[in-house]
């Protein structure tokens, strides 16, 4: 699947209703960016600063935000490396890392 990320310029994810948005996720952490809807992605797709979030899955909001990043480079960039970043958070070794330093505390 990497492999398949990779070769994208941008993710699109029009979700109406969904839990956890392992795609999205997925191209962030193969440093794609990213359009999509809040649905499966509130905690990690920060309007303008991880992705371009498109508040319902219209066709109409997915083309202004598609057209917004493709007409410009060095937003593409911008949201792809923020976009790796936040995605990294929620790997195993760094929510442990998290986890460890909360139960650690006296």
């Amino acid at each position: 699947m990497a492999w398949l990320y990779s070769r994208a310029d941008v993710f699109v994810a029009g979700e109406r209703r969904a839990g956890w948005s392992n795609t999205v996720a997925e191209a962030m952490a193969c440093g794609i960016p990213v359009i999509c809807t809040p649905s499966g992605t509130r905690d990690f797709a920060l309007p303008g600063r991880t992705a371009l979030v498109a508040l319902r899955p219209l066709p109409l909001l997915l083309r202004r935000r598609l057209r917004e990043i493709m007409d410009d480079e060095p937003l593409r960039r911008r949201l792809a490396e923020a976009g790796r970043a936040k995605i990294m958070e929620f790997t195993w070794d760094f929510l442990a890392a998290r986890l460890e330093g909360i139960f650690g505390r006296d």
